[in-house]
């Protein structure tokens, strides 16, 4: 019976004194064994719910690491930048964020990103070119994230695809300036 709850150890009679000790140790291995186990398929539930949010999520979230020379390397982003842009990770991770970027977009870009490397959160409305060559805009929302000696080591950030919004603040100008 010791054994099916998980003792895995044993005591010869002219030690029993040690039986004790030995059954503690055991308990003590099975019940971080099961902790683990618990704490795996927690993990396991809350990736899945993860994919499942970023899949139908219609705004972009991605990461990316910030390496040695300040570049931005695309780890992760969720398959709703693939449909909105065309550019697959694989591509991106080949292209980088300076030729997505619209160039008259690029100053304003470089300004946040040197931010971002300073340890800042920033916002900024750019537009990006998507693989066909249509020109969207997004709003960028992205945090730093900084590691124990206060080096910006990641970015974490989310696109909100404002298209609609900036074609319609476009209509209402046109239609002021007529008046």
């Amino acid at each position: 019976q010791a054994m099916k709850s998980g003792l895995s150890d044993y005591v010869l009679k002219k030690h029993l004194d040690m039986l004790p000790a030995a059954v503690k140790e055991n308990l003590k291995k099975v019940k971080v064994e099961r902790e683990r186990a618990e704490a795996l398929e927690k993990l396991t539930a809350s990736e899945e719910r993860n994919r499942i949010v970023s899949e139908l999520t219609s705004d972009f979230v991605f990461v990316s690491r910030v390496d040695a020379n300040g570049d931005f390397t695309p780890e992760w982003m969720t398959g709703a930048f693939t449909r909105a842009t065309g550019y697959t990770l694989h591509d991106f991770e080949e292209l980088g964020w300076e030729k997505i970027v619209h160039p008259e977009d690029m100053p304003e870009y470089l300004v946040m990103r040197k931010k971002l490397l300073m340890g800042k959160t920033t916002n900024l409305d750019f537009r990006i070119v998507t693989k066909i060559g249509e020109v969207r805009w997004a709003r960028s929302y992205s945090q730093p994230i900084i590691d124990d000696t206060g080096k910006v080591i990641k970015v974490i950030g989310a696109l909100q695809d404002i298209t609609d919004e900036k074609e319609t603040e476009k209509t209402i100008k046109f239609k002021d300036k007529a008046i």
